[in-house]
């Protein structure tokens, strides 16, 4: 998984949070990961916020799914965050 800082203002900077990452089974939810973002303010020297790669080390059942929160409110002007997971069917 990675986490991407996506806001509508190129020189928003980001704000420091934490990112929690659930696996739902279609009944309760388990926090499995967290990840702590940084404030980067990003202009036409500096890259905008990415966590880069973060392994989950999991097998993800067919009938389980991921969700994800955050501890701050975030809002497209200013620190939206895109979150992307990724990964293979073994």
């Amino acid at each position: 998984m990675s986490v991407k800082a996506s806001s509508s203002s190129f020189t928003a900077p980001t704000v420091a949070q934490t990112i929690t990452i659930w696996m739902h089974d279609g009944t309760k939810a388990y926090p499995i990961k967290e990840i702590v973002t940084t404030v980067v303010t990003p202009s036409t020297t500096a890259a905008s916020y990415d966590s880069g790669p973060v392994p989950l080390g999991l097998v993800l059942p067919a009938a389980f799914s991921l969700y994800m929160s955050t501890s701050i409110t975030t809002t497209a002007a200013t620190t939206a965050l895109t979150l992307s997971a990724f990964g293979a069917d073994l």
